[in-house]
């Protein structure tokens, strides 16, 4: 009962206390406390919308914000810092009274795509309108590891990136205004920050690595003061290394708000061709993954694929740097496994390549989905709720598992009506092995595996969860890692610790046993994000249920 009372005394607090503020808005889960008034950021958000859900609601529909938002004001660093050294002000413990630990910390949103909802685990901070991108001007090759060492000598262009900014701007303006490439994901409404701070997979990653990679530097706003005052920190490989370093692959809502990233990027590639190949019936899924899962991550750094598992049919599809000529070669090898229905090359530009991967007909288009209003739009959104599991292979997959999967893969939900299920698979090797270590674990493994289930009616949430679930504990044996620690009361003897398997923190799974060794390795690792953790944000403002501690 104190407990309770506690959180509704914090909570009663914090949102009449946000009522004077003008330049954010406070939301709580009974939608009746709300102050907009005089707020210059919510000049996109029409009257008629009713404010509480355009706030609150998550990409995911299974997740929603709980507590409260606060919508900052685009670019707005003195408003943004005012946020958040009032939220520490109420979350920091004083000498008289602690702050249970129940209460929920500060939670910082981009884009809305967290798998779990961990951006609205607590009182949420919004930089969803921050939304610039500038480039600087072009230099010759620098003292970088934003480059695989095959790239090393190549001239180089800086491009600063505001958190909330969708990958559908940036593209736009990468291969329509600069030439640049840019190894992000394909999804058009993702925020480059959510991305980019949990590792960053796409189209260009074999050739150029993680979009967290990419990362020449990082703004950032922490709290390492016992009385609360934000400070903006600017970070690289030489000026807070180990903060720079925990942001590349574990950056997400642990340390800090990151206002704006730098990335270094060479000139786009001038020629793409897209393939695809297919088969339709899963009978073939043994021999087609076991040939694919060496095949795709042995090629060279110039081709990217893509597995997609649907129910009933299996397609490979990815980019060729170069004319469909280079590529025949190589996608003979595919296209000679299991005899495929059908299978295809296109050629064009790099901007040609993104459109088609982000389902965009043109650039208007891609504009208009990822745009700020149709963010604050969220009855315009496909309604449709997803649960996913996430694992690396990091040594092929036998026969029989594969097997097993596609038996699986070839049913449907018991009892389940407005469902899809996918397993989707992303090569991996080139220049992602290639790269110098950051807090992202995974370089090595071959391939990493989604498994991904949508549904429209929350009566099919429980049987899409368990049928993933069941196809996830099929690939536990053939993925999990085990790990050795010593520890005191083992002696001088390694000790095996349960098996774990290894996970992209993008996709994140609230139901991991370990998730941090998952995300981001053995201890060791975690040591070090948890001295970043202690240097960055000592009083644990930025936390969620995974999150470093």
């Amino acid at each position: 009962m104190k407990l309770i009372i506690s959180l509704v005394l914090l909570l009663s607090t914090l949102l009449s206390a946000v009522t004077s503020l003008p330049w954010c808005c406070a939301v709580d889960h009974s939608r009746h406390n709300l102050s907009c008034a005089g707020a210059p950021s919510f000049a996109v958000l029409p009257s008629s919308l009713p404010a509480y859900a355009a706030l609150a609601t998550e990409r995911n529909f299974a997740h929603r914000a709980e507590c409260a938002v606060f919508f900052c004001p685009p670019s707005d660093r003195i408003a943004l810092r005012d946020s958040v050294r009032f939220l520490a002000g109420l979350l920091i413990p004083s000498r008289d009274a602690e702050v249970p630990a129940e209460v929920p910390g500060i939670s910082v949103r981009s884009g809305r795509h967290d798998y779990a909802g961990f951006s609205v685990a607590g009182l949420v901070l919004d930089v969803s309108s921050w939304r610039r991108v500038v480039q600087h001007p072009l230099i010759s090759a620098i003292s970088s590891d934003s480059l695989p060492t095959s790239l090393s000598d190549t001239p180089l262009a800086l491009l600063t990136v505001e958190a909330g900014t969708p990958l559908g701007e940036v593209y736009h303006a990468v291969s329509e205004q600069y030439a640049l490439a840019f190894p992000g994901g394909t999804c058009p409404t993702v925020a480059t920050a959510g991305l980019t701070l949990g590792g960053g997979y796409g189209m260009l990653s074999r050739w150029l690595g993680l979009t967290s990679d990419a990362l020449y530097s990082a703004e950032v706003m922490v709290v390492r003061s016992p009385d609360g005052e934000p400070e903006l920190v600017q970070c690289n490989s030489t000026s807070h290394s180990e903060l720079f370093w925990a942001l590349r692959g574990a950056g997400a809502g642990n340390f800090g708000v990151v206002t704006a990233l730098t990335f270094a990027l060479p000139r786009a590639p001038s020629l793409v061709t897209r393939y695809t190949v297919q088969w339709n019936s899963l009978n073939d899924l043994v021999a087609v993954l076991g040939f694919w899962q060496s095949w795709a991550s042995s090629a060279p750094p110039v081709l990217t694929s893509k597995l997609n598992v649907y129910h009933g049919s299996i397609q490979a599809a990815g980019w060729f740097l170069g004319s469909a000529e280079q590529l025949a070669p190589l996608l003979a090898q595919l296209t000679a496994v299991a005899n495929p229905v059908a299978h295809n090359t296109h050629e064009g530009s790099y901007s040609d390549a993104i459109l088609d991967y982000a389902g965009c007909a043109n650039w208007t288009q891609c504009a208009q989905e990822s745009s700020l209003t149709a963010l604050l739009h969220p009855h315009t959104w496909t309604n449709h709720s997803w649960y996913a599991k996430t694992a690396y292979a990091t040594r092929p997959l036998e026969s029989a598992t594969i097997a097993s999967v596609a038996r699986l893969l070839a049913t449907l939900p018991p009892g389940a009506q407005s469902t899809a299920q996918y397993m989707l698979l992303d090569a991996y090797g080139g220049a992602l092995a290639d790269r110098p270590d950051t807090a992202f674990p995974w370089r090595k493994a071959l391939f990493h595996i989604q498994l991904l289930g949508y549904y429209s009616e929350p009566s099919d949430a429980l049987p899409t969860h368990r049928y993933l679930d069941e196809l996830y504990a099929v690939l536990y044996p053939s993925v999990a890692m085990v790990h050795r620690s010593s520890s005191p009361s083992s002696g001088d003897h390694d000790s095996v610790e349960p098996p774990v398997l290894p996970a992209y923190r993008n996709y994140c799974d609230p139901a991991l046993r370990d998730p941090l060794t998952s995300y981001y390795g053995d201890e060791q690792r975690q040591r070090r994000l948890r001295s970043v953790k202690a240097t960055y944000d000592p009083f644990d403002l930025f936390r969620y249920p995974q999150s470093i501690r």
